[in-house]
Formats: structure tokens, C-alpha cells, sequence
């Protein structure tokens, strides 16, 4: 099969969902490193707080998820829920323009614009499911209660997210030892090894 009728067999809810995906993908990845910059620059934070913050973080976002989840199923209504989230992670991001040194804020106002088109997408071009019928959903002998195995499951994603190595670290180290400014132009500015990390960094939304 090639890659037109690849595409060509996806139904638009998927492709326009991976579109909103790879938007926020880029946006993220532009502005999520500069977090621990502003931890440890702005705030003096120490490293070992930096992997605190970033392992509660992905650790949360996790628990969320069931909760979310189980709300989903009881209002029956996907997209309500998928447009709040992105929403509110689209508007938070513009915050990191006060939080950071002006060498950033460019970098910050431009990664804010695939977050906006990721929400605009979103709420035009993905539609409403017709909600399934409510004996398929209750129809299980376990409805109601989590099973064990998921229970341990999230334990475990729990504490491996608390754990993770984070590319923090990675962003941090680079940003002390200057990894990219051979590959740069402009080696003297202090945003530049940053600057090489945002510039390859959206390519692993393409994953």
C-alpha cells in the first residue's frame, strides 16, 4: 500500500487529531526546556529540584488521566474535554514570557502560535463522535472498579515518571557547556545552544 492510499484511508478525525498532535508537540517542545533554565537561573533552584519538579509533573499528568478518563465516559462527550485541555496548556504558555530572561522572549511568542493552531483545528475541523451506547460500556463484570493489574500498572508508571531521567538535565548540561555553539553561528549569545536545541527539538513530534 503507498502512501497516498495510506492516507487516503484515514478517517478525518485521525489525520486532523495527529495534525492538532504535531502542533502541540512543537509548541511544547520549544518552551518546555526552558523550564529548568528558569528554575535554576531565575529561581537558584538546585538540580536535584529540577528532577522534583519534572518528575511530579509527568507523574501527575498520568494520575489525571484516570480521572479524566472516567469523566469522559459519564458525560459521553470526547471533544469537550480534549479542547478544555489543550486550551488551558495553550494559555499557559504565554506566562513563560514573564518568567524568562528577554534573550527568550522571542522564542516564547513564536512557540505560542502551533499552540493556537493546534486549539483553532481542534475546534473546526474534529468532530463529535456519536457517543457509544451505554450497555457497551457497563457490559464488563468489573465496570465501576479498577482491576488489579491496572492498579499496579499505574504504580508502576508512577514511579518510573518520578524516576526518569529527564532532558532536563540533558538542557541544562548543554546550556553549561556551550554543546552546540560549534554547530552555530552567533556563539556568544547566551541563547544559542537553546536556540539549536528548539530548532531540532519539533522533529521528534514526527515520532
Amino acid at each position: 500500500m503507498n502512501l497516498k492510499a495510506s492516507f487516503s484511508n484515514l478517517k478525518p478525525n485521525v489525520f486532523f487529531m495527529g495534525v492538532v498532535s504535531f502542533f502541540t508537540d512543537v509548541s511544547s517542545e520549544m518552551i518546555f526546556p526552558l523550564l529548568p533554565l528558569f528554575l535554576t537561573d531565575v529561581l537558584g533552584a538546585k538540580t536535584v529540584i529540577v528532577g522534583l519538579v519534572e518528575g511530579v509533573g509527568d507523574s501527575t499528568a498520568t494520575l489525571v488521566r484516570i480521572p479524566s478518563g472516567a469523566l469522559s465516559d459519564k458525560i459521553r462527550k470526547r471533544k469537550v474535554l480534549t479542547v478544555w485541555g489543550h486550551s488551558i496548556s495553550t494559555m499557559a504558555k504565554p506566562f513563560m514570557y514573564f518568567a524568562t530572561r528577554d534573550t527568550y522572549h522571542f522564542l516564547v511568542l513564536v512557540a505560542v502560535a502551533p499552540a493556537v493552531l493546534a486549539v483553532v483545528v481542534l475546534l473546526l475541523r474534529v468532530k463529535e463522535r456519536t457517543p457509544l451506547q451505554r450497555e457497551e460500556a457497563t457490559s464488563s463484570p468489573r465496570a465501576g472498579r479498577f482491576p488489579r493489574e491496572f492498579k499496579l500498572f499505574i504504580v508502576i508508571m508512577v514511579l518510573f515518571t518520578l524516576g526518569n531521567s529527564s532532558d532536563a538535565f540533558l538542557v541544562l548540561r548543554a546550556h553549561d557547556l556551550g554543546f552546540f555553539h560549534s554547530g552555530c553561528s552567533y556563539a556568544s549569545s547566551p541563547i544559542q545552544p537553546d536556540l539549536c536545541f528548539e530548532l531540532l527539538a519539533p522533529g521528534d513530534a514526527f515520532r
